[in-house]
């Protein structure tokens, strides 16, 4: 009998906000298309050069056109902006020599939207801190903290595609994290790839307050996995880094965190896929090693998969969206079940949609899977013992995904 395995989208974090009504966290598109729109409205006529201020208008003026289209999801608006930028080798007639300056002012609004919008969603205003999400209070009546660990022991493997800090935290916090060797085979916890011992540049032997651990590549236990990267991993030359404290602990706020990336690591980015297109995500993931690797340890699960707060619906209809890599990457991985949660009522309808717009994805010919959907808010992982037999429980019959003939 195999262990299963978990993909956690952002419902985790809207789950726990139900546990802790204190818990303020607004990660959704609307908030954060609202508050990127309002500080690229900000003009710095001391700091911000002519063209920045041209392309803060330009953007402005967009988002306020796609918000009253009733449109905030930011990836899709990139999208706009890419296709739009793609498009300009095709109207050379239409601009003449300005193609290239038009292409240009694209891929510099591009990247001040991208940098907008990572730095709205580190804003304390916008991520909970430690203290907010871990509150002792409410705990002592609820042990949300307790049960979700017990819940997430279960797992064989846990993929996440949050960037915030939320659930490393909870990995901290209860000890699910492994204290040995990454590449030993004995196992007392989750691993999540990176070790001391590829620590960048030798800082164990330097008198710091933080410490960069590279990844092991070598090693094939790991069973963490952050496919989208996260505000506390940065890349560089191609690798990947997890910035930890010198005692090997966490940082306890994106502040904080964000302070010693922009006073030490000038030269790292930040370790997260913020793409328009699934191509364009799945082109990001492939030229990191560490993604690539996580990536790629989808496709050996053989017990169910259990995905969890990850957003397949849009206005009450199936939408597999920008995420399709990781969809076709599950379907066509070696299990047998799959258990995917939906906001909707009608769990038998949407399981048999959801089954065949996935079959659409599914390589092998021979091969069937039982897809099954349960409702969202029946089953929450801060709040319910037995998490994953539960889903087994309020789930709907099975449709059956397999390639059409």
């Amino acid at each position: 009998m195999y262990k299963p395995s978990i993909l956690i989208g952002n419902g985790f974090n809207i789950a726990l906000s139900e546990i802790n009504k204190n818990l303020i966290i607004n990660l959704d598109y609307q908030t954060i298309c609202n508050e990127v729109c309002s500080r690229l409205e900000k003009i710095d006529t001391q700091n911000d050069s002519d063209a920045v201020i041209t392309n803060k208008k330009i953007l402005v003026n967009f988002l306020k056109n796609s918000k009253n289209l009733g449109q905030y999801d930011l990836e899709f608006l990139l999208h706009i902006l890419q296709e739009m930028r793609e498009s300009f080798p095709f109207m050379i007639d239409a601009y003449g020599s300005k193609v290239a300056d038009h292409e240009n002012l694209l891929i510099a609004q591009i990247k001040l939207l991208k940098e907008t919008v990572l730095d709205v969603i580190v804003d304390e205003k916008f991520h909970p801190a430690y203290s907010n999400v871990f509150d002792d209070e409410i705990i002592k009546q609820c042990d949300y903290v307790t049960i979700c660990a017990n819940n997430l022991k279960c797992f064989e493997r846990i993929f996440t595609i949050n960037y915030d800090l939320i659930l490393y935290w909870l990995f901290n916090k209860e000890n699910l994290f492994d204290k040995g060797s990454a590449e030993s085979d004995k196992k007392n916890g989750f691993r999540d790839g990176f070790s001391r011992r590829e620590c960048y540049l030798n800082q164990e032997s330097q008198k710091k307050d933080y410490r960069l651990y590279g990844v092991s590549l070598n090693s094939n236990h790991w069973d963490f996995f952050y496919l989208h990267g996260a505000f506390h991993l940065l890349q560089t030359a191609e690798t990947a880094f997890k910035l930890v404290n010198s005692q090997g602990g966490i940082f306890k706020s994106l502040q904080e965190l964000k302070k010693e990336l922009q006073q030490e690591y000038e030269d790292f980015n930040n370790l997260i896929i913020f793409e328009a297109t699934t191509q364009a995500k799945l082109s990001q993931l492939n030229k990191n090693s560490y993604l690539s690797k996580a990536y790629d340890k989808v496709s050996p699960i053989k017990g169910d998969i259990i995905i969890y707060g990850c957003n397949l619906m849009n206005d009450g209809r199936v939408e597999l969206g920008n995420d399709l890599h990781l969809w076709q990457k599950i379907i066509n991985s070696n299990t047998q079940n799959i258990y995917v949660a939906i906001g909707e009522e009608d769990l038998s309808k949407y399981s048999k949609e959801l089954a065949s717009q996935l079959s659409n994805y599914l390589f092998n010919a021979n091969k069937k899977i039982n897809l099954y959907c349960y409702n969202f808010n029946n089953v929450n992982i801060w709040k319910d013992p037995g998490f994953y037999q539960k889903i087994k429980l309020e789930s709907s019959t099975p449709a059956i995904i397999n390639r059409p003939q």
